[in-house]
């Protein structure tokens, strides 16, 4: 499977608990472990995320749009993952990302709130 698929297959799969990918992710490299193996750590038993990652060719339209628009993803431990954004506890499992990801390991600043 393309890795830029199975990325944004466990980010729809996880979403919203992209925190608890990123944990899982710290000790199962995306790479390395089957996409089946994720169904075993959802959150929930919900259909919809369940079936995300039995039928993850679901997501092969939305993925080369949007891969089209420039957009790809990056999961915790890949090289072009932001350094100091790993360094959290609760890191993103995956982020999806326009433009270059080099930049992301630059000096940051945030501002969340309404």
């Amino acid at each position: 499977m393309d890795a830029q698929l199975k990325r944004l297959v466990l980010c729809a799969a996880f979403s919203p608990y992209s925190a608890l990918l990123g944990r899982i992710l710290r000790e199962h490299a995306p790479d390395d472990t089957p996409l089946d193996r994720f169904r075993s750590w959802l959150p929930n038993k919900n259909r919809l995320p369940d079936r995300r990652l039995r039928h993850p060719e679901d997501l092969h339209g939305p993925l080369t749009a949007l891969s089209g628009l420039g957009w790809r993803w990056l999961a915790l431990g890949d090289d072009d993952y932001p350094p100091l954004l790993a360094d959290l506890p609760d890191a993103p499992g995956v982020l999806a990302v326009r433009g270059d990801p080099a930049v992301l390991a630059g000096p940051q600043l945030a501002m969340v709130g309404a």
